[in-house]
């Protein structure tokens, strides 16, 4: 696989609107069965309406974003301040030759995303 480094960018609203940037090393594993190539990508927690993927000449780029929102009250005031932050990655990687790039599936698991290709067969390739 190849980029295997994925840039994470974080916005956060705390009062004021701040970024920030962070380097995450995240590498994607390559599994083949019988009908499908599985790409799996260790992120916890994603939902498949937060994967971004499309694909030119055999290279998937795929992004991945999260949302995370927590509220904190002042014990003294009683004062509710809200902080939101927008987690996104991104990537491009090389998909494996015999693939059919048309159709493919997004499964998002508790620690992990999977996308399934299926494999052309004969005279498909």
């Amino acid at each position: 696989m190849q980029h295997s480094l994925f840039p994470i960018k974080v916005f956060s609203r705390w009062y004021t609107n701040d970024t920030g940037f962070f380097g995450s090393s995240l590498t994607p594993v390559q599994t083949r069965t019988e009908a499908h190539w599985i790409i799996r990508f260790p992120i916890q927690g994603m939902r498949a309406e937060n994967v971004i993927t499309y694909i030119d000449n055999r290279n998937l780029h795929i992004r991945f974003q999260q949302t995370t929102e927590e509220k904190q009250v002042n014990e003294t005031t009683g004062i509710v301040s809200a902080y939101q932050a927008l987690t996104e990655w991104a990537t491009r990687t090389s998909l494996p030759t015999h693939v059919d790039t048309s159709s493919y599936s997004v499964i998002c698991c508790n620690d992990h995303v999977d996308l399934y290709f299926n494999i052309l067969k004969g005279d498909e390739h």
